[in-house]
């Protein structure tokens, strides 16, 4: 996240799993963070960098192995499964498949996706 005070510095802050989406209230205050693989809202102050709160929107409904799938699945956060956390399997293998192309950027060079 970039921070509105120092634009041009970066402040990593633990949400929940898959986070998409965000919301800022209009004096802006209050950031809001959708964590789709986790069901919960973070709601971070912006002043202090910190999530103040999480709330549970809902449950997903799929079988514990599965969900924890999709979390590894859309995580950069495994050294493992990814070159210096910054990209997950989803970002070349969009809902589990391939999209054909050659991604450049990549720290070992141009990487062509392969089939899962």
């Amino acid at each position: 996240m970039t921070t509105l005070r120092s634009p041009s510095r970066p402040t990593d802050l633990p949400v929940g799993a898959n986070p998409r989406r965000i919301a800022i209230t209009p004096d802006g205050a209050r950031l809001f963070v959708n964590n789709t693989l986790d069901g919960t809202l973070s709601v971070i102050d912006t002043a202090s960098n910190e999530v103040t709160t999480t709330l549970a929107l809902t449950t997903i409904p799929l079988e514990p192995d599965i969900l924890v799938g999709k979390r590894i699945f859309n995580s950069a956060s495994s050294p493992v499964l990814t070159t210096d956390n910054w990209i997950s399997c989803a970002v070349c293998h969009f809902d589990g498949t391939l999209d054909g192309r050659t991604w450049v950027g990549f720290p070992d060079g141009p990487t062509k996706g392969l089939p899962l």
